[in-house]
Parts: structure tokens; sequence; C-alpha cells
């Protein structure tokens, strides 16, 4: 609408109070994927709060949700980050309780708990992420000046079914360029600074020592906290990921650098030097594809960076179009993640004989679609990429 909307104290004291209820020290904030209208808020002391169109939506603490967030010694209820899935899940981190993790599931209401072993108990999650690809959700644990945890759970086929699930945390980067090569030498202690995935899937850390990636997430179970180092000796403090999927870094001394899809290639570096940058401090950034826009925070101004879209180099979409995962077992409440396509078409699920299943719009090169009730089968999403071209695109099999 090109209005601008402050989310500041006002707002939310004024939401908050038609809850009539207390809610201090916020410690997370995040849209909702799913409603671009909702809000949510997660606390020290009294758990999260929704708030819609400005006003107060519903609260989740110990005694609304009947136990399934729980309080921890301070008697209080205490939330330290938040995600939503694409499916509309909102995960948290529910601190000082023997299972930190939780969820509540979109389409039933439910509550689900998940124990981290090794971080029972635990306070401090700072960052928590939700993969778009993968039923995987990273969190950030900053529990000293100079060390952090990230914990990687994978839910499997769904959120009810714990017998795959998979867990594992670490608390050094081991920096290798080939996955099971890495050595004593290459450890790396972490302390993040996010955790951040790209259009392909690939996972982001930032680090006081560096930018790292993690290019094939499910992996990270057998090598845990095995990397890829991108920008070493450099402080990044956000990422942004433009709709060519290239990587633009923020950095706290340093400027921006635009760095290729998979991040092997640097192909800009934007300083005071050589821009309109009042600073080379730069706090966060934001990418708006409607308009080609990089939206560029620092200490005192906001800036925008608007460029042609073949300014740099162009990702071939019509080649990479995906979908995760491509194999499902029949009979599990899942979801097929499509990707590649062009925004705002529509994108179709197909069974062998053609006949269509499920129809939606792709949103952020992006459509999902439920498995629930399909037979064992191979099936197709039919759609628009990002050059225009129709038809199937990608196909996937339900397996016995």
């Amino acid at each position: 609408t090109g209005q601008w909307l402050n989310v500041d104290a006002t707002m939310v004291a004024n939401a908050i109070e038609q809850g009539n209820q207390r809610f201090v020290g916020i410690t997370d904030f995040i849209a909702d994927a799913t409603r671009s209208s909702r809000y949510w808020f997660a606390s020290l002391e009294d758990g999260i709060i929704g708030i819609d169109h400005g006003q107060f939506l519903t609260r989740y603490n110990h005694a609304t949700t009947k136990g399934e967030l729980q309080e921890c010694a301070y008697l209080c209820t205490r939330v330290g980050s938040l995600a939503v899935s694409p499916m509309g899940d909102l995960w948290c981190t529910n601190e000082g309780v023997p299972s930190i993790l939780k969820v509540r599931r979109a389409f039933d209401g439910k509550w689900y708990s998940f124990t981290i072993p090794g971080l029972e108990m635990a306070y401090g999650f700072t960052h928590l992420l939700h993969s778009r690809t993968r039923h995987q959700v990273w969190g950030v644990q900053q529990f000293t000046y100079q060390q952090s945890n990230v914990f990687v759970y994978d839910y499997g086929t769904s959120i009810d079914d714990t017998s795959d699930d998979r867990v594992t945390y670490f608390r050094e980067l081991i920096a290798s360029d080939t996955l099971g090569s890495a050595s004593a030498s290459s450890f790396i202690p972490y302390y993040g600074r996010g955790v951040y995935e790209s259009p392909y899937g690939v996972i982001y850390l930032l680090n006081t020592s560096g930018l790292f990636a993690v290019d094939r997430p499910e992996a990270i179970f057998d090598h845990p906290g095995e990397v890829r180092t991108l920008l070493d000796g450099v402080v990044p403090t956000s990422l942004a990921f433009d709709e060519q999927g290239h990587l633009w870094v923020s950095t706290e001394a340093d400027g921006l650098y635009l760095l290729s899809a998979d991040g092997r290639q640097q192909l800009d570096h934007i300083t005071m030097s050589n821009s309109l940058l009042p600073t080379d401090e730069v706090l966060s950034l934001a990418f708006d594809a409607q308009h080609s826009t990089l939206w560029i925070a620092t200490t005192g101004q906001l800036l925008s960076y608007t460029y042609e879209a073949d300014e740099y180099e162009a990702r071939d979409w019509t080649t990479q179009a995906y979908c995760y995962p491509s194999r499902i077992p029949v009979g599990s409440r899942s979801v097929v993640n499509a990707f590649g396509l062009r925004d705002d078409t529509k994108a179709s699920l197909l069974n062998s004989q053609g006949h269509l299943l499920q129809q939606t719009l792709a949103l952020g090169h992006h459509a999902s679609f439920t498995t629930d009730g399909l037979p064992v089968g191979t099936y197709t999403i039919a759609g628009t990429d990002q050059e225009g071209h129709n038809g199937s695109l990608i196909t996937f099999e339900v397996t016995e």
C-alpha cells in the first residue's frame, strides 16, 4: 500500500491491553508467512501473543495451553524465539523446561513438544528457522559471550510421528569444502549471529568469524558442524536473497557483499568509498522482490538500492525447478514443496493420468501441496517457471 506501519510500543501495548493480560520483555517478533496481516510476539514472562490487523488475536502461555507451554523456574512462560512453517505451524523455544522445542500445528491447533538432548532446561535462544524445503528446524542458543550452540531437529514425515525423528546440536563449526574431509585443525568456535535458508535450501550460519554454508542440511546429523567457508574474517550481521538467488551480506565494518547463488563467487563489494553508503557498519537487510529493491539499515539511516534484474548474472530457473521431498512414504501426512516457480501463477498437482488433484498460487517462487491420502504412484507439479514457460515441471513419487 505504500504506507508505513510502526510496530512500536504503543501498538503492541494497545493490542496486549485487549488481551487483558501482562506481557513484558519481548524477545522475538515474526510476521506470519501464511497471512500478511498477522504478527507473533514472544516474551520473557508470558509466552506468545498474536496480533492481526493491529488488534489482539490470541495468547499462548502456560494457562491458555493447559500446560503444553511450560513455566520455567521463575514461574513464567518464557519463550525465546519463533518461527512459522510454510504450512502455518507456529514453532517456538520454551526456555528453562525439559522439552525446549514446541510447535502448535495449524490445521488442528494441537501442541507438540520435542527434547533436544544436551539442551534440556536451557535458556538464551535467539534465532529459530523452519526450513522451507525440509522438515527441519534450526535454532541458535547464545549461552556465553564467546560461544553458541546450534541445534537441528528433523521431524521426519510428520509432526505427530516421532519414530523417524533425528536431532543433533554442535558448538563448533568444522570448515571443509568436501563433506567428511575436515581435520581437527579446521575447528572454529561458533558464536551465532543468525541462521538463514536460501531459495536453494542451503543453510547459512552467520558467525563472528565469517559466513558459512551447510550445502547438504540432510547430512548434518552424520557430520554435525561441518560447513563451507564463504567470507572468512568478516563479521556478517544479516543476509538477504534477491529474485535470482544471489546472497546480499551486510557486515559490521565492511559494508555490503554480493555473492553468487552458491556463494562461491564475489560479484560486488559495496562500501562508503564506492557508493552512497553513509557508513560501512550495516545492521540489517531486506529484499523487495516486487521492485528489485534492497533495503539497507545502517546506524541512523534506512536506504534503498534498486537495480536492473540483469545487472548481475541471472539464475537459470528453467533447469533449476525442483521439489522436496521427491520420495514420500504412502500414508504419511507430509508436504511437498515446489521451488523455481513464477510468482502469482497457478501451480497444479496432477496424477499419472493428468487429473487435477490440487491447485494453489505460487508465492516467493514456491508452492506447497499436501500428500495426505495420495496412493502409491508418480505425480507431477505443473506450472509456470521463471522464464514464463508453462507445462509439467517437476515429478515426485509416493512409495510403499
